[in-house]
C-alpha cells in the first residue's frame, strides 16, 4: 500500500471510531460563537478539553476544531477518548506490517520541493481543474472538499479575493504548514522505518526489513 494520506494508514491499521454523528444544533452553535469570539477562542477551548486533540489540530483549522468541540458537547467525551476505543483492522489481524517512510534531505529541500510540485500542478492545469468543479450545479467554494489546502486558494484566486502571484505565495505557505505537520504525525508513529530520499539506500534498507516476512 502506498500513498500520502495518513489517515487512510491510521485507518486501516486501527480501525475508524464510531464517533458520534454530526449534530446541527451544536454546530450552529459553534459557528455562532466562532462569529462572536473567533476560532481562535474556541481553539484554546478545545485545548482545555481536549489537549491532545487541541495540538494536533491547527487553530486556523475552523473545520476540524468545530467537530472536536461539537463530539465533546454531544457525548461528554473527548475526540482523543473516542479514538483510544478503536480497534485494529480485520483486514490485516493476521497480516505482519512493515512501514516506511520517507525523510526530506532538510528542512529546506523539503520547502523547496513543495514550492515546485505545486507550480508544476499549476502548469499541469490545476486552475482550469478548479474551475470545472465549481461549473458543476452541487459544488461550490463553501464545501468541504473545496477547502482543501491548492483549492481553497485559487477558490480565492477565481473569486477576486487575490492575484494569481498571491495565491501562489499563499497555497505554498499553507503546504508548507500542512507538510510540518505531517511530519510532526509521522515522528509519532509507532513502529515506522524511516528511509531517505537517496533511492539505491532505500532500497537497500528496505529489502533487509522485508526479508524475514518472506
Amino acid at each position: 500500500l502506498v500513498g500520502g494520506t495518513m489517515l487512510y494508514f491510521r485507518s486501516l491499521l486501527s480501525g475508524i471510531s464510531r464517533m458520534p454523528e454530526a449534530n446541527q444544533e451544536v454546530r450552529n452553535e459553534i459557528s455562532d460563537q466562532a462569529k462572536k469570539y473567533g476560532w481562535g477562542f474556541l481553539h484554546k477551548e478545545l485545548t482545555e478539553v481536549d489537549p491532545e486533540s487541541a495540538q494536533r489540530i491547527h487553530p486556523n483549522d475552523s473545520q476540524r476544531i468545530q467537530r472536536a468541540l461539537e463530539v465533546y458537547r454531544v457525548s461528554s467525551k473527548t475526540m482523543t477518548e473516542w479514538r483510544k476505543r478503536d480497534k485494529g483492522s480485520d483486514l490485516l489481524k493476521s497480516k505482519k506490517v512493515i512501514q516506511f517512510a520517507v525523510e526530506p534531505k532538510s528542512r529546506e529541500s523539503l520547502r523547496e520541493d513543495v514550492k515546485t510540485r505545486f507550480l508544476l500542478m499549476l502548469e499541469a492545469g490545476l486552475v482550469k481543474e478548479v474551475e470545472k468543479l465549481l461549473d458543476l450545479k452541487q459544488m461550490d467554494p463553501k464545501k468541504s472538499s473545496m477547502k482543501s489546502v491548492g483549492y481553497r486558494q485559487i477558490c480565492d484566486y477565481l473569486e477576486g479575493k487575490s492575484t494569481y502571484e498571491e495565491m501562489i505565495i499563499k497555497a505554498v505557505n499553507a503546504t508548507r504548514q500542512l507538510a510540518k505537520r505531517q511530519m510532526t504525525w509521522l515522528r509519532r508513529w509507532d513502529n515506522l522505518h524511516w528511509v531517505s530520499q537517496d533511492t539505491d539506500v532505500s532500497i537497500d534498507l528496505i529489502k533487509r526489513k522485508l526479508e524475514p516476512a518472506n
